[in-house]
């Protein structure tokens, strides 16, 4: 078998990578996307093409083809990283439950994952300021079209909630038990102008009608971050703060999610109407 990836080295301060003899397999994959997570130019490319076509679907939105859609074609885009983010925290989570061991302590796997949206988008993003609003009429968020991320964390509430929520499925003395709203429970914030909904309790059951593309929930908060799109950028992997030059990792995905919310902000023409008056309104 030949090999498809020429030998190259790529040398800096404290990495020094070899790639030869790369094969198309899952090792050969492997050994080229951590070369990758290596090579700033390679992942600034790699956010630059994911946007290109993000601007294209934006376009769309204002087409005759797409003012009547149901979701607009942006937002099921954004849906391939929020379920993408979905997926690999539960993945983490099934293998090494709530915590990972660390010599004698241990990092939560919730705790460190949601930090770029709790601590970032909606903290240092707001500069500590919640730039809440209400929605007038509660905003039905459906699990199978909206882009989410909920905070799950515990294995077996992502396994037990598999088992127990779903049409058809019998459980506490319901022969139907799908996924219903409860206003006890399920609670989440909009975040514009990154179009994606932030769940923060509720996290497994949503995420069990998530993974069946059943049911929806509502939510009340929409965060508006818009105002520090001037002040930070992801460069494919940092957040950047331009006025000095600090940087805070965040993972590849969620910078992506972040700069298709600057292109949303230039350009809102696929958020509904609901959206778009409600940030207009008054913070409170």
């Amino acid at each position: 078998m030949k090999n498809w990836f020429a030998k190259k080295v790529n040398k800096d301060k404290n990495l020094q990578v070899e790639l030869a003899s790369i094969y198309p397999n899952n090792k050969g994959l492997k050994d080229v996307l951590d070369y990758i997570d290596h090579d700033q130019n390679m992942k600034e490319k790699q956010l630059h093409q994911i946007l290109n076509y993000a601007e294209d679907l934006i376009k769309l939105s204002a087409s005759e083809e797409c003012e009547e859609a149901e979701t607009q074609p942006i937002f099921s885009y954004i849906k391939i990283f929020t379920d993408y983010i979905q997926t690999k925290n539960v993945i983490h989570i099934l293998s090494n439950s709530e915590f990972i061991p660390i010599g004698s302590g241990s990092i939560s796997l919730r705790d460190s994952y949601h930090h770029t949206i709790n601590d970032i988008f909606m903290d240092l993003l707001g500069e500590g300021e919640h730039h809440l609003r209400k929605f007038k009429k509660r905003y039905t968020v459906q699990n199978g079209k909206h882009p989410i991320v909920t905070e799950i964390w515990n294995p077996d509430r992502i396994t037990n909630n598999i088992a127990t929520i779903g049409k058809g499925i019998k459980f506490s003395k319901r022969d139907n038990n799908t996924f219903e709203h409860y206003d006890f429970n399920h609670r989440g914030t909009y975040i514009y102008p990154l179009g994606i909904v932030h769940v923060d309790n509720g996290n497994h059951s949503i995420n069990a009608g998530m993974l069946k593309s059943e049911g929806h929930f509502y939510i009340d908060d929409i965060i508006d971050i818009s105002r520090k799109y001037n002040q930070y950028y992801f460069d494919g992997t940092n957040i950047v703060d331009v006025n000095n030059n600090n940087k805070r990792f965040i993972f590849f995905e969620l910078g992506v999610i972040y700069e298709i919310g600057r292109l949303l902000l230039r350009d809102n023409t696929p958020f509904s109407d609901e959206i778009k008056n409600t940030i207009k309104e008054k913070e409170y």
